[in-house]
């Protein structure tokens, strides 16, 4: 029997095993999140205890996998962290609407702790993009992804092929800056290699920002984006002339890194 913070082993007759633990009770620090476990058993006949440590927006600085090992007796060592290598952060605007964190994509959530017969082990789980709504969480899941750990539960690094770099195009749709003004929005026409989080920012000759947004991308395509003006877009565009403009943006796949770049416009 496993719960977040104590595993329970029973004898055949159902009675608590006095050889493991304290009464048949062995207790370890809470796994963050207060999730449950997943147990492997050891060939020395201990248990390897492997829990996820939240399915909700993290930063890349966060495991994503607490695992303790306990000796046949029920003696726990020291909790190993697990950084797969991709996947991992997540972004929010701050009130004054400028970026306040760093632009990544949710995090790489396990699902399975498999152990191969050589000793070490494949993690199963996936990836999402999230963005939060004023009416709650929108999320889309995304591809599913895996981590070869050594057995001492280190990322192997000659597991997998090489990733394909993030790509991101973006075109400009022919608009006046006078309708642009009265919808309060510029369109951008975005064509992405997979799925991510992309930050755009529209500037204008001045450097000022006119029109900003953090947007899902949750499949390679393209897709036209409605970027929202600021107050500074809705003045200067509010005048009716034209304006050459910049398209900037940064944006985070899934799996692999950012990419960042530009596209010049004229809004007419």
């Amino acid at each position: 029997m496993i719960a977040p913070d104590r595993v329970l082993r029973l004898t055949a007759a159902g009675a608590p095993d006095p050889g493991f633990g304290s009464g048949g009770e062995a207790t370890f620090p809470p796994i963050p999140g207060g999730f449950s476990p997943q147990a492997l058993p050891t060939p020395d006949g201990g248990l390897l205890l492997a829990a996820v440590t939240g399915f909700d927006p993290r930063p890349a600085s966060q495991p994503a996998l607490r695992v303790l090992r306990l000796s046949p007796a029920g003696v726990g060592g020291a909790a190993t962290d697990i950084f797969p290598g991709f996947g991992g952060g997540y972004a929010s605007f701050i009130r004054s609407t400028r970026l306040g964190l760093g632009l990544h994509q949710d995090g790489f959530i396990p699902g399975r702790l498999v152990q191969r017969s050589d000793g070490s082990f494949l993690l199963t789980g996936g990836v999402r993009v999230v963005r939060c709504t004023g009416e709650g969480e929108g999320f889309s899941t995304g591809p599913t992804a895996a981590a070869s750990l050594t057995p001492a539960l280190a990322p192997d690094r000659a597991f997998g092929g090489p990733q394909a770099p993030a790509r991101l195009r973006l075109t400009v749709p022919a608009q006046r800056a006078s309708s642009s003004a009265r919808l309060r929005r510029i369109l951008v026409r975005v064509t992405a290699s997979g799925p991510g989080l992309a930050l755009l920012r529209v500037r204008d000759g001045r450097r000022r920002v006119l029109a900003q947004s953090l947007e899902p991308v949750y499949a390679a395509g393209s897709t036209t984006v409605r970027v929202p003006l600021t107050t500074t877009g809705r003045r200067v565009l509010g005048r009716g002339r034209a304006a050459r403009v910049s398209v900037g943006y940064a944006f985070r796949d899934v799996l692999t890194g950012t990419a960042n770049g530009a596209r010049i416009a004229r809004l007419r």
